[in-house]
């Protein structure tokens, strides 16, 4: 029996007592003086109002026992149902925690089964793994970057095999230029913001219109006949890569490296190069009919039987050393003159260059090059714009330069660039 209980039987007791001893009092008339004589008291009176006291007091301390009782027993019930609330919380978070790990567990299967895919023998096969990869790349944000790492990897180490580029010389595979259009056309959106390794790739007669290649590593890429017309090309490493008869109208080249970049016979007319690095490049017989090419590195270019009307030179230069940032680039050329004193726009080739030339153009160019390169042959090399070639010199504005500094860090920001 607990405490409780004793003390509630006690106040009871007292209860019952100082009752009966009240009705006593009244009821049995020598009842009243041996109270009174046991109390102490002489009037009738005085032990009545203490018999009255005493009952009152043993009723108000039940009720204090009693409310005590009901405090305890809602304190119980609180507790209880606090610690319900812990407990499914605690089933919640474990179930929530077990339906992550499912979750999670499928798809690492899925990349699993993906990576698996896509190292088949069968193209159809491989085709359907990297279109697994893809949705699981849309689904899961923190796996994009590996999915393209994976499919680059693919592609890389697909167009890196002699057979591949003997039996695909000018054109992809179906396998090829399906992923390049999954990656980088259709699915622009899961791109953004990754870094694109395409490094060394045979990409010849890709069809890559419009494409999202911000900041993409393309560095000798061949992409000779590539169509990249209005491609996004903002930073990207297109070092080395061959470019011959590539079409790159209205590509969006700001700030891209192309030292030493192939690109004769390529059509970059109206293409925007501001800031571009195309020191050391070939751009013999290209289209650079208004080309933005302002604040532009040309140093060891070659242009000649380029295409330059309406090229915009203004404040291309030549002999200063050239900043990594574009924002440097541009900023640090605002009022500068047009320099093209390190670029061959004339002269300076032999009948064998010539040739050496074509052997990366296709044949229904090489013919048009041919005609455009020959006065060159034997000629003394020319280091000035060609009389009346209709390109644009002089300097450009601040508020020009500006202007083209949003455009790259917009771009930049969602390839997730450093934008200086």
């Amino acid at each position: 029996m607990n405490l409780f209980l004793i003390l509630q039987s006690v106040l009871i007791a007292l209860l019952v007592l100082a009752l009966g001893a009240f009705l006593c009092f009244l009821v049995i008339p020598g009842a009243a003086y041996s109270m009174s004589t046991v109390l102490g008291l002489q009037q009738r009176a005085d032990t009545l109002k203490f018999l009255g006291i005493g009952a009152a007091g043993v009723l108000v301390a039940l009720n204090a026992l009693m409310s005590y009782k009901h405090a305890r027993e809602m304190e119980a019930v609180a507790r209880a149902q606090a610690n319900a609330a812990v407990e499914q919380a605690r089933a919640t978070a474990e179930q929530a925690r077990a339906s992550r790990d499912a979750e999670l567990g499928q798809r690492h299967l899925r990349l699993h089964n993906g990576v698996e895919h896509v190292g088949h023998e069968s193209v159809a096969v491989r085709l359907g793994g990297a279109y697994e990869l893809l949705h699981l790349a849309e689904d899961t944000e923190t796996l994009r970057q590996p999915v393209l790492d994976i499919l680059c990897s693919h592609i890389r180490r697909t167009t890196g095999q002699d057979t591949y580029r003997r039996r695909h010389r000018s054109n992809p595979s179906e396998e090829v230029q399906s992923l390049l259009s999954l990656l980088f056309a259709s699915r622009r959106g899961i791109c953004k913001g990754l870094e694109i390794d395409l490094q060394g790739s045979w990409l010849n007669g890709a069809a890559l219109c419009a494409a999202y290649l911000c900041g993409a590593n393309l560095a000798e890429a061949r992409l000779q006949g590539a169509d990249l017309v209005g491609a996004q090309l903002q930073g990207a490493d297109l070092s080395w890569a061959h470019l011959q008869v590539a079409g790159l109208s209205w590509a969006r080249l700001q700030g891209a490296d192309l030292v030493g970049a192939r690109l004769d016979a390529a059509s970059l007319s109206r293409a925007n190069l501001q800031g571009a690095d195309l020191a050391r490049s070939t751009l013999r017989g290209a289209a650079l009919s208004r080309t933005h090419l302002q604040g532009a590195f040309i140093v060891g270019a070659n242009l000649q039987g380029a295409d330059l009307a309406e090229a915009q030179f203004r404040g291309v230069r030549s002999h200063v050393e050239y900043p990594d940032s574009f924002n440097q680039r541009i900023t640090e050329s605002i009022g500068e003159e047009t320099d093209v004193s390190g670029a061959i726009f004339g002269g300076g080739l032999t009948p064998e260059e010539v040739e050496s030339i074509l052997d990366g153009v296709y044949h229904e160019t090489a013919n048009a090059l041919r005609e455009k390169l020959t006065p060159h042959i034997g000629k003394r090399t020319s280091y000035e714009l060609p009389e009346h070639s209709g390109a644009v010199i002089g300097a450009y504005t601040e508020e020009d330069a500006e202007k083209w500094i949003a455009e790259y860090k917009e771009a930049m920001g969602e390839a997730g660039e450093d934008e200086g």
